[in-house]
């Protein structure tokens, strides 16, 4: 195991196109999808978009793209449906001319720390 998968963190990243050309640590089981069925898809297509997509986290994103590093909580959903609180840490790469050439998030499901904290304000 290696030390991502043991502290529970995901971490992927994409290129300039917003594919994935990472898929590393517990992102396979965060997501539920397998490295070779990830690798090359666009980030849109199976992680960022969902019912819950806010302004803010468009707002977020553009500045992602732009070359910004970010970090926010998101609810993301998984290959069977169910979502999970997402925290991002996004750290931008950038080409030898300083354009944005992609970005690399580590994610941490933070629902545990939600359900905690619902079941202490229903006390």
């Amino acid at each position: 195991m290696d030390l991502l998968t043991a502290a529970g963190l995901a971490m992927v990243t994409i290129d300039r196109d917003e594919r994935i050309v990472g898929w590393e640590g517990a992102a396979e089981a965060m997501y539920g999808y397998a490295t070779d069925e990830v690798i090359g898809q666009s980030i849109h297509d199976l992680l960022w978009y969902n019912a819950d997509a806010t302004d803010d986290n468009l707002e977020t994103y553009a500045a992602i793209v732009g070359g910004e590093a970010a970090e926010f909580r998101s609810w993301r959903c998984r290959r069977d449906g169910s979502r999970f609180l997402a925290e991002l840490h996004v750290t931008p790469t950038f080409a030898a001319d300083g354009t944005w050439a992609g970005s690399t998030a580590l994610v941490r499901d933070a629902s545990a720390e939600l359900d905690l904290a619902e079941r202490v304000e229903l006390a």
